[in-house]
């Protein structure tokens, strides 16, 4: 998000690059990294949650069990 001021801001909280938030493009969007990691914070979570799904990074994908 870019404010009239100029500096680009979090998508999700707003905090704007002139106050020293350090912003990285994710997709299409801006986030700090506050917002990044309770964004991942949330992803294991809901993981958990539904289904008692967990995520597992070494878990071979589904093509490769073919």
């Amino acid at each position: 998000m870019k404010y009239h001021c100029g500096h680009d801001g979090c998508d999700i909280c707003g905090i704007r690059s002139c106050a020293n938030a350090v912003l990285r493009k994710v997709g299409q969007y801006l986030v700090c990294m506050v917002c990044e990691r309770v964004a991942v914070d949330f992803a294991v979570e809901a993981a958990g949650r539904f289904g008692g799904v967990t995520i597992d990074l070494a878990e071979p994908c589904v093509a490769s069990k073919l």
